[in-house]
Formats: structure tokens, C-alpha cells, sequence
């Protein structure tokens, strides 16, 4: 999930200078036209990032409703960054915006469908045994708490902010 994300976004945010020496041109209309190439280029990539995004988005196995919406913010706050580029064609638009409305739909569906994390701070140090079995009613869900937490010592979970899933 981490790597779609990363991918994700650094192919949506994929932006360059163009070096006007290594363009090999003139200057004049010729730089004029290779710097306009250079940013349609830079845009389409962009598009084709948060396309690409959004149609993988749907299929991750998200293990919270957090991680959900971390990517539902992406590739929202991308694609509507896409979509404000004047050079975008009208079509380009139009099938953005679909884009856009579709893959947030899908993805508060499966936030709604999703476990949420909360922080939950115990009232003093004791067994990820008692822990899970006061939070969950399950002291088999230990080894998750203490996973989910990285802590070394499950017998001695100390009284700090922890993670947990809310079923």
C-alpha cells in the first residue's frame, strides 16, 4: 500500500525545469515551442499518474479506513490540481472530473466498509494480554496490539498513546 501511494504520487507530481541549453534550440519561437512541448509533456504525465492512481485505488488492501482516505485525499487534491491547468483540453477535463467523482465514491464506500484506528492511551503499564482483552474482549488480539504498536516488551505495554483498530 505504501508503494502504490508513493507511486502514485510521485508520478502525479512529476514536475521539471526545462533546461533551455539541453534543448538544443535557438532561441526564439523554436525555445518558445520546445518549453510549451516541455509542459504539455509535464502535464500529461501528471494525468496519466493520477489515472493510473485512481484506477488501482479501488483494489489496494487498505487495512483502515485512514489509509483509505489518505489516498481518497491524494487523489482528490491531485486530480483537482490537474484539472485547474488551463492547458488541459476540455474532453481531458470532462473525463477528470467523471474520473474524480467515481474514485472518491468507491473509495468512501470502502472507507465506510473499513475498520477505524483510534489513539488510546492505557491508564498504567500492564500485559498486552489484559490490554486486548479490556479493549477488544479478546486477549488473542495481543499479538496484533503489540505488532501494530511495535512494542518489544508485549508483557509490559507502557501507560502511552497507542494505535488501535475499532472494529
Amino acid at each position: 500500500l505504501g508503494v502504490a501511494n508513493a507511486a502514485i504520487r510521485d508520478l502525479a507530481t512529476f514536475t521539471t525545469e526545462p533546461d533551455e541549453a539541453e534543448l538544443g534550440v535557438p532561441d526564439g519561437p523554436q525555445l518558445e515551442l520546445a518549453i510549451a512541448a516541455h509542459k504539455e509533456i509535464q502535464l500529461q504525465v501528471q494525468t496519466m499518474g493520477f489515472v493510473a492512481g485512481a484506477s488501482i485505488a479501488g483494489d489496494l488492501p487498505y487495512a483502515s479506513a485512514g489509509e483509505a482516505a489518505k489516498m481518497m485525499t491524494l487523489l482528490e487534491q491531485g486530480l483537482a490540481a490537474t484539472m485547474a491547468d488551463p492547458g488541459l483540453p476540455t474532453l481531458a477535463l470532462e473525463a477528470l472530473a467523471e474520473l474524480r467523482a467515481v474514485a472518491i465514491q468507491h473509495l468512501l464506500a470502502r472507507k465506510a466498509d473499513l475498520p477505524r484506528v483510534v489513539t488510546l492511551t492505557p491508564p498504567a503499564t500492564m500485559p498486552a494480554l489484559v490490554l486486548a482483552y479490556e479493549i477488544y474482549g479478546d486477549s488473542g488480539r495481543a499479538f496484533e496490539l503489540a505488532e501494530r504498536n511495535r512494542i518489544r516488551r508485549p508483557g509490559f505495554v507502557p501507560d502511552e498513546p497507542l494505535e488501535v483498530i475499532v472494529d
